[in-house]
């Protein structure tokens, strides 16, 4: 159903771990301190649904959600009968607008996460803990052999960037 990626960083703040589902011409990671309790969705403007890790390290699972109508006013969608196929939430609810935006995550492990538009939805990460939760989208740069990176972190509204190059 999909191919994941696995990222890794060394920092001076320490070792961060990533997974990372591609859609279009972009990958979208979740990022955190480690693997556990980490995830991230991809979800379409019909409720499709990719998400990482599914039953297994590496796997991509896959769902249709159904549009839901809430008070909050952002995009949201919940589960229906025979629908869920593994997927750790019940239902999922943006917050606020703009490029970056807090997840209502309801029914599952954690109850909040972060959403970054994507060019047909939301990517959402999910992490233990909220003000570690990252989540980025890399694209390829104008010059050939670079790439760029949005990202967001758990607390700020407004999405931070960079650009990439190959360390030779």
């Amino acid at each position: 159903m999909g191919e994941t990626l696995e990222f890794f960083w060394e920092t001076s703040a320490g070792r961060y771990f990533g997974i990372g589902l591609q859609e279009e011409d972009a990958w979208y990671v979740a990022c955190g301190e480690d693997a556990g309790g980490l995830g991230l969705a991809l979800v379409g403007p019909r409720g499709q649904l990719r998400w990482s890790p599914a039953r297994e390290r590496g796997a991509v699972g896959s769902a249709t959600l159904a549009p839901l109508f809430t008070k909050v006013g952002g995009p949201a969608w919940g589960a229906g009968t025979g629908l869920w196929a593994g997927f750790p939430f019940r239902s999922i609810v943006l917050k606020g607008g703009g490029e970056v935006r807090e997840a209502a995550l309801v029914g599952g492990p954690v109850k909040r996460g972060l959403a970054l538009s994507t060019a047909a939805g939301w990517a959402i990460a999910w992490y233990p803990r909220f003000d570690q939760t990252v989540i980025l989208r890399y694209f390829p740069g104008r010059r050939r052999g670079t790439w760029r990176a949005v990202w967001a972190l758990g607390g700020h509204r407004e999405p931070a960037g960079e650009r990439l190059r190959r360390v030779r």
